[in-house]
């Protein structure tokens, strides 16, 4: 992302998992990093919208979104060395109480402390994810 767009970037949510975990059991757990809505939105405008040229056809949000999803998982993929993917969680007290996610672990294979602050710097710097990683249950 270029830093022009860096000043535009949505601002942090602290986007959580659902309180009662208790209440998701049976549900599978995933550790990883929330998108908000915003964020996706912020990307798709800059990166799609704005990038292209007057009166040429525009990239289909979705089309996009599976692109960056690609992306990001590659990203994962070269830091981590497991499959990474995205999903759909439940969160709490955000939207309509779910969010996409950026899958970096599971019960067993969280990344390690180092791999993980790298993660954080990564994202952060390459494609302005900022919301904190945790666990959450696969909606």
């Amino acid at each position: 992302m270029s830093s022009s767009n860096e000043g535009l970037l949505p601002k942090y949510i602290g986007i959580r998992p659902p309180a009662d975990f208790a209440a998701w059991r049976g549900h599978p757990f995933v550790y990883g990093f929330p998108l908000s809505y915003e964020w996706l939105q912020h990307r798709y405008h800059h990166d799609v919208k704005l990038q292209a040229s007057e009166g040429a056809p525009v990239q289909d949000q979705s089309a996009y979104l599976a692109r960056l999803a690609w992306d990001l998982s590659g990203v994962c993929q070269k830091i981590h060395r497991v499959k990474c993917t995205t999903t759909v969680v439940a969160t709490s007290g955000y939207g309509n109480g779910q969010a996409m996610f950026l899958i970096v672990g599971y019960p067993g294979r969280k990344p390690p402390p180092k791999t993980l602050e790298t993660f954080i710097d990564k994202l952060k710097e390459d494609y302005g994810i900022i919301e904190d990683p945790g666990w959450y249950p696969r909606a």
